[in-house]
């Protein structure tokens, strides 16, 4: 009953619109997935586009530095899904941008409004090539003998024919890869490049190209190299790079924003195309590190990840993983060298401690000795840990059993929750200067850090019923990841956003937050996704 009142009473003082939709833009959303099932490349007038498993990559033609990539598109009504491209066509009179998808479906892009449709009403089949000719664009699927022409203006079946229209540029089956190529040297040694086009890797490996294209405007020629990624020769070089786009695999569970513009990123990845991620916003450049190619790195499966000075601490299923930077080596914590147990769930800084915890318990990691300890307490023995955060010396931990505190000064306690949620089991925990903030089963629990007043908002009535699995705040607005969504309060106006896939997310379940000014970065099963929140005029603040 209590429960039920409370319940009427925050409907009737919160505003709730969870019907909102936030306006975007395709420059607001970027994601950033594993991308090195590269398929096929065509050059635009500015634009060189590159189709991928992951979305769509674009580099500049004038220059070939590399674009943001596109993983969703802005549709008329929604967001569009660009990843899973087979084939990519630009037909330059139009201005229209033509992709294939594994689906079958069939794409293209308007770049004088900037918005993706889908043509529909012919398919019977995969599309194995689409061309462009005087009549219009010619699709052939597997399904059909004759092939469909389409006006490239409307995306709407113009006519069939039986017979390829004569001077017909394709791409994909009936574009033959014929190309002879030069005896290039790849910047990278650990590849070895053959007169045939083959790629051969470290690991005895062969990649064979799958389509090409050539930018007379500056010489280089763009080879698509499906599971490798995508490669880009300098035709007056004679000098060929390797490119991996994307996170080495697209399952993102943890974040962490580094000195000089580097991102570290870790997921539930398995496989040996599957790892470690630091990302280089300046140039664009991802590097992979893999349990079963890096020395001393026992997994690259990572909960958590947290940067101390010169080390980049990962929480991992095998223990505390350490990377130096300076020297570039790796090192694995576990049992034998103190650790509580394993696997490791989260791991966070305390004035020169560095906490991890996972399924076991708490273990301390003393700095800069980095010889660890326990916390000599019974009550931390059994924990089961989802989430850390801290606060200066004060320490906040997510667990199973319910929120705890710790600090060097008063040790454990508990921290009781409010009549409505109650103590249940914390999934997800953040704090800022006003407010501390708990995810758990039923909803969000915020405390008012200046009065110790509590406030709940119920999962079924404010989140869909979605589970909350991180959370950022920053005073005024806390951001709530979700298996349902993300969701942004606005504390100061009591209102609600939700932005799911139609906002151009790439995936509903938001595992991981990181706030970087007006930048929001959300980890999801997806990918890595930047999102620039701050956009009155689009949010209707």
């Amino acid at each position: 009953m209590l429960r039920l009142f409370t319940l009427i009473i925050l409907l009737t003082l919160t505003t709730v619109n969870l019907n909102a939709q936030p306006r975007y833009t395709q420059d607001d959303v970027i994601t950033y997935s594993d991308s090195r099932q590269v398929r096929n490349v065509e050059i635009g007038d500015r634009v060189v586009y590159v189709a991928t498993n992951g979305g769509i990559w674009r580099f500049s033609r004038f220059t070939g530095e590399p674009l943001q990539p596109w993983h969703m598109g802005v549709g008329l009504n929604r967001a569009i899904s660009l990843s899973g491209g087979r084939l990519l066509l630009w037909h330059n009179s139009t201005g229209t941008l033509w992709l294939t998808k594994k689906s079958g479906k069939l794409l293209f892009y308007r770049s004088s409004t900037e918005n993706w449709q889908e043509a529909s009403g012919f398919l019977n089949g995969n599309i194995t090539s689409i061309g462009e000719s005087a009549v219009g664009i010619v699709v052939e699927t597997s399904a059909q003998e004759q092939l469909t022409v389409l006006n490239p203006q409307s995306g709407t079946i113009s006519g069939i024919v039986a017979q390829e229209p004569a001077g017909t540029r394709w791409k994909g089956r009936r574009a033959a890869l014929t190309r002879n190529f030069r005896n290039y040297d790849i910047v990278d040694g650990n590849y070895f490049f053959e007169r045939n086009g083959r790629i051969i890797d470290e690991y005895h490996r062969e990649f064979y190209p799958a389509d090409v294209a050539l930018n007379d405007w500056n010489s280089l020629l763009y080879i698509c190299y499906p599971g490798l990624g995508l490669a880009v020769a300098d035709e007056r070089m004679f000098r060929i790079e390797i490119l991996q786009l994307g996170p080495s695999g697209s399952d993102v569970q943890a974040i962490a924003i580094d000195s000089g513009n580097k991102i570290w990123i870790g997921g539930n990845n398995s496989g040996i195309r599957h790892g470690l991620t630091k990302f280089d916003r300046q140039t664009f450049r991802w590097t992979e590190f893999r349990e079963r190619f890096v020395p001393d790195l026992d997994s690259h499966i990572a909960w958590d990840v947290e940067i101390v000075g010169r080390d980049v601490f990962f929480a991992t299923n095998s223990g505390l993983v350490r990377y130096r930077k300076p020297e570039g080596s790796w090192k694995t914590f576990d049992e034998f060298d103190g650790l509580s147990g394993i696997p490791l769930r989260a791991v966070e800084l305390v004035g020169d401690k560095l906490i991890a915890g996972g399924d076991r318990g708490l273990s301390y990691l003393q700095l800069p000795d980095q010889v660890f300890s326990s916390s000599g307490e019974e009550m931390t023995a059994d924990m089961i840990v989802a989430d850390m955060t801290s606060d200066r010396d004060t320490l906040w931990s997510a667990n199973l059993q319910g929120l705890f505190r710790w600090s060097s000064h008063s040790g454990w306690q508990t921290v009781s929750g409010d009549q409505v949620i109650g103590d249940e089991p914390a999934r997800s925990v953040a704090i800022d200067r006003k407010y501390l903030s708990v995810g758990g089963p039923e909803g969000i629990r915020e405390m008012n850090r200046e009065n110790g007043e509590w406030i709940s908002h119920y999962s079924e009535v404010f989140l869909r019923g979605g589970k909350p699995l991180s959370l950022v705040s920053n005073d005024s607005l806390l951001w709530i990841g979700t298996d349902r969504g993300l969701f942004r309060r606005n504390r100061l106006r009591g209102r609600w956003l939700t932005y799911g896939v139609k906002q151009g997310l790439p995936h509903e379940r938001i595992q991981r937050l990181v706030l970087e000014s007006d930048t929001l970065w959300i980890g999801t099963p997806a990918g890595l996704t930047r999102f620039l929140w701050n956009r009155p005029e689009r949010d209707g603040e």
